[in-house]
């Protein structure tokens, strides 16, 4: 009779598995396609028009921005990758340690939640004491002899962004970073200065260097930051590492050319201090100091020239 109560406890115990792996590989499987289409919808190639008006070199240029950008997808993939390997070994193996602590005399192997229940339990009936721990991704306060428990549930139900600290259901996550992907957003936070909420941007790993901000434009957000003439938040994205100052346009523009275009020389002398190309053309051939030249700002060409060294002949005059 126990033989047969023992075989059945690990018939349920392994299709408890079975129901796990696939709700994993369900998961998988939407995050997959989650990420296929943001790069699908977001791509930074350019299509079969826009290739032809490119000179030998734009083309070097262009296939080295791509390989930049496959090569920082697979590393942001690897790296989650790893994470997730990791947060599940620990949990697997946490798990596993407390099975074998409760049942090694009992001789059977006993479905998980089962084991959670009852752990709970005799935690409950044989704790006296009144001791408590912040949970660390919830922030509650837990019974000391319950925190094992909590923490290897909180971590599946619970998510704590690690950037921001907002606690959330695991099903909201997507949600939360979607919010400071979302291009009405930033438009909005830029267009009122909003420093905070821009900084937060960037924090939640919004994708500078391959998203459009304005569509029409095809500006990214360097180009965005610089027409409308935002250096306090300008100074900012620059303080990130990997920033891409020679990023194109629809008008085929680079930030420091927009910049001189513009006549927005504080701006300007930032891109330069960052070490924006001086030489970059257009496939019009114009370069910044063409633009300054233009605007007949003197003191800016004369900067261009003698401190970061221009070439003359990009002036048109």
């Amino acid at each position: 009779m126990e033989k047969n109560e023992n075989n059945n406890n690990l018939n349920n115990y392994e299709e408890e598995e079975d129901d796990f792996a696939k709700s994993l590989e369900k998961d998988l499987e939407e995050s997959t396609k989650l990420y296929i289409n943001n790069i699908t919808t977001n791509s930074p190639y350019k299509s079969d028009t826009e290739l032809l008006l490119l000179s030998k070199e734009e083309i070097i240029t262009y296939k080295n921005l791509i390989i930049t950008s496959l090569n920082t997808k697979i590393q942001q993939l690897t790296k989650e990758n790893e994470m997730l390997l990791t947060n599940y070994k620990q949990t697997t193996d946490a798990l596993l340690s407390k099975l074998k602590d409760n049942y090694s005399n009992k001789g059977i192997r006993p479905e998980t939640p089962s084991l959670i229940k009852n752990v709970f339990n005799n935690n409950n009936k044989i704790s006296n004491k009144n001791n408590y721990q912040i949970c660390n991704n919830c922030n509650k306060k837990i019974l000391e002899d319950n925190y094992f428990e909590h923490s290897l549930l909180c971590l599946r139900k619970i998510f704590k962004c690690s950037v921001c600290e907002n606690i959330m259901p695991f099903e909201e996550k997507n949600n939360h970073f979607l919010y400071f992907y979302n291009k009405k957003n930033i438009i909005n936070w830029i267009n009122t200065k909003n420093t905070k909420f821009f900084n937060l941007v960037l924090l939640h790993n919004f994708d500078v260097n391959n998203e459009i901000i304005d569509e029409e434009k095809k500006n990214y957000l360097i180009h965005f930051l610089v027409n409308n003439n935002a250096i306090n938040l300008l100074e900012i994205l620059l303080s990130y590492k990997n920033i891409n100052l020679e990023l194109r346009n629809k008008n085929d523009y680079t930030p420091l050319m927009l910049s001189c275009k513009l006549n927005y020389e504080q701006i300007s002398l930032l891109l330069l201090n960052k070490g924006a190309d001086v030489n970059a053309k257009n496939i019009l051939g114009d370069s910044p100091l063409r633009f300054c030249q233009l605007n007949k700002n003197e003191k800016l060409s004369f900067i261009l020239i003698n401190k970061y060294k221009c070439k003359i002949s990009n002036s048109k005059f």
